[in-house]
């Protein structure tokens, strides 16, 4: 049976790989028809070169099997215009001669790209076998190439959403900074608030001492007003101090650009870290620190600060009443290790796995957002370290953070 292409496009099998077969010859067409099985493959039939030529653009080919002696454009021919076309010159093409082609007319349809010949009149075994193996062979690679382009979607996919990863973990830091930033200035709110009113209370009572004197300057109380004067002058000289070393604190906190590595003071940047958290635990809390060598390590210093912050945080809010946290660092073997201890209400092993999940968190709503350990991890991470969570030896939580000293001394 002859189609045309669109005949062809309305009646072809997609499940079928599809075989091409040119010959003028109407009976030696209808011999090969019947040779191959229809379960085998989708036949599509022409009867000339340039019918041939005309469906492979529209058609997606498997295999051609090609007569050599036609009219006008004979199997050669035809097979230097597929192997001429882009589209085309991968094709597998058998041709098919008469018994006894010349060697050297075998050569050029090989020099051509031509797979394998088959002589009239035609062997059905051989035709059969030929066809089938080609077919095999034409699956396995569409099959090989359909895994190459879902491995190359899968791998695009994977960096899109690595890409999305990173824009997320991003968020994560700048979200935890904000929360922290929070804690921060409430601390700051408050250990401000209370030298600044004891100074204010100073600087009204020296105001009104001041007016007294200057009114009646040979009262008999003059002497205990100027005595009293220079205690509330030193009072407000304390309030002032206090308020003083709150500021250099905070310009510790946050004197340098997040980007950059440089020298850090271990005990000053801790100690300043204390300093911000103090009012959540102060009164109800002891912590004891221990800052070994080396004194000065190089990192980031904001997201180092914001790692050790996010775990005392948690410590302190593991804490219900009275307790203890203890904070150790220093060098232990080639890594840095730093500890933070507590003796709160610790995390069951059930969930222990879990906790540095972002939006993790076993606090009731609104009390924790569950990003603190998921961004202390990804900050430690980022330096090339580890965080380990155990249970400490007298009940609560011990957290240990390790980085090479290596990554901290470039």
């Amino acid at each position: 049976m002859r189609l045309d292409a669109e005949g062809v496009l309305a009646s072809l099998n997609p499940a079928l790989p599809r075989v091409l077969i040119v010959d003028d010859d109407e009976a030696d067409l209808a011999l090969t028809r019947r040779i191959l099985d229809a379960d085998m493959c989708e036949l599509v039939c022409a009867t000339s070169g340039t019918q041939a030529l005309t469906l492979l653009c529209e058609i997606d080919a498997a295999l051609v099997i090609v007569d050599v002696d036609m009219p006008q454009m004979d199997g050669l021919e035809f097979v230097g215009q597929v192997r001429a076309n882009l589209m085309t010159r991968d094709l597998a093409i058998v041709l098919l001669a008469p018994e006894g082609t010349a060697a050297h007319d075998s050569a050029r349809g090989y020099e051509l790209g031509v797979l394998d010949y088959l002589f009239k009149p035609i062997d059905p075994n051989a035709l059969r076998a030929k066809t089938r193996a080609l077919l095999d062979l034409y699956i396995r690679r569409q099959e090989l190439a359909d895994a190459r382009d879902a491995l190359e979607r899968s791998n695009s996919e994977l960096q899109t959403a690595y890409r999305q990863l990173t824009v997320t973990q991003q968020q994560l830091i700048e979200s935890a900074k904000m929360a922290s930033m929070g804690t921060l200035v409430a601390g700051i709110a408050h250990e401000l608030n209370t030298p600044l009113a004891y100074s204010m209370s100073h600087l009204a009572t020296i105001e009104r001492l001041l007016r007294s004197i200057l009114l009646d300057r040979t009262a008999p109380s003059v002497d205990r007003q100027s005595t009293l004067l220079q205690e509330r002058f030193r009072g407000l000289q304390i309030g002032l101090d206090r308020i003083r070393m709150l500021v250099v604190e905070l310009q510790t906190f946050s004197r340098l650009d997040p980007g950059e590595y440089s020298s850090v003071n271990v005990a000053g940047c801790l100690s300043s870290v204390l300093a911000m958290l103090r009012p959540r635990f102060a009164g109800r809390i002891r912590v004891e620190t221990r800052f070994d060598a080396p004194q000065y390590i190089r990192c980031n210093p904001q997201l180092f600060t914001q790692g050790v912050l996010n775990l005392l945080a948690n410590g302190i809010d593991a804490i219900e009443r009275q307790g203890t946290i203890q904070l150790a660092c220093g060098a232990d073997g080639s890594d840095y290790r730093i500890v933070v201890t507590d003796d709160g209400s610790g995390i069951p092993e059930s969930i222990r796995h879990r906790v540095m999940e972002p939006f993790f968190t076993t606090r009731p709503v609104g009390k924790g957002s569950g990003l603190g350990l998921a961004i202390t991890y990804a900050l430690v991470s980022d330096h090339g370290g580890t965080l380990d969570l155990r249970e400490a030896e007298a009940g609560g939580t011990e957290a240990v953070i390790r980085i090479p000293l290596s990554n901290l001394s470039q």
